[in-house]
């Protein structure tokens, strides 16, 4: 890419060589790339919502299972997924991987662009799913306006990641741009949460929607981390089978066993 954005002076660009598109294929199989279940794909760092730096270890066989066990309508997998943003989020990484295992096609735009570009991406390349931050669906809905239907009629997945929405953001991109509009509460930690989609946007947009399948929240009393009565307001304690093998802090790692069955306070 050879844009830079404002005020980065040291951003690195590199031209892509398109000539690798008419190489032959190289002989991978299956087999050359198999690896235990259990063996660590990746670890995965996260600012830490208290602002101590946390890493996640993630094995091969906890992210499959992240992935699979997601309902299809709302993360996609078949069709064009397109993507501006960068494959260090995790949420890019998982909609990637679902639509490679689901036989799609994965198209990534350049990093730096305008919304007036992405608009008419989208349109052009003839995307089925789309991953965007919520200012990012901020700016598509100003820039197009309210409309009788949805500005895409092909995105059946349009995924809001990163960050929380407003109700009202989340109302007008489930009218104006699309009625895949979902918004998910993901963490590193335990994987997706909870799932806002389809009718349930104008139902409740002022929620998260409903738990994804085998999930299960306790709300906590943030210093006691005794469980609240239904209403109140506390810390978030999911019980998954996807949480992270363990959370390396401060150079010290913590094993799943170590935290016990269940944990996950996000």
């Amino acid at each position: 890419e050879d844009r830079r954005p404002a005020g980065e002076a040291n951003y690195d660009s590199v031209i892509i060589d398109d000539t690798w598109r008419h190489l032959p294929t190289v002989g991978f199989t299956n087999q050359d790339l198999n690896a235990p279940a259990s063996a660590i794909a990746y670890y995965a760092l996260s600012s830490g919502t208290t602002g101590t730096p946390k890493i996640y270890a993630q094995s091969h066989g906890k992210i499959r299972k992240r992935i699979m066990d997601v309902p299809a309508s709302v993360v996609g997998g078949q069709g064009l997924f397109l993507t501006p943003m960068s494959m260090s989020f995790t949420s890019t990484r998982s909609r990637v991987l679902t639509y490679l295992l689901g036989s799609g096609r994965v198209r990534f735009m350049p990093p730096v662009f305008s919304t007036g570009e992405l608009i008419e991406t989208i349109q052009r390349s003839g995307a089925t799913g789309c991953g965007l931050p919520p200012p990012v669906i901020r700016n598509m809905v100003r820039e197009i306006g309210e409309q009788p239907k949805p500005y895409f009629p092909n995105l059946s997945l349009l995924r809001s990641s990163g960050g929380p929405a407003t109700p009202e953001d989340k109302i007008a991109a489930y009218r104006y741009l699309s009625s895949g509009y979902c918004l998910a509460f993901s963490a590193n930690l335990v994987g997706v949460t909870s799932i806002l989609s389809g009718p349930d946007v104008l139902r409740k947009p002022e929620s998260s929607g409903r738990l994804a399948s085998k999930i299960s929240v306790e709300i906590l009393d943030p210093e006691t981390r005794q469980i609240l009565p239904v209403g109140e307001t506390g810390l978030i304690k999911v019980y998954t089978p996807y949480a992270s093998e363990a959370i390396i802090e401060s150079g010290v790692s913590t094993s799943q066993e170590e935290l016990g069955d269940g944990w996950g306070i996000t």
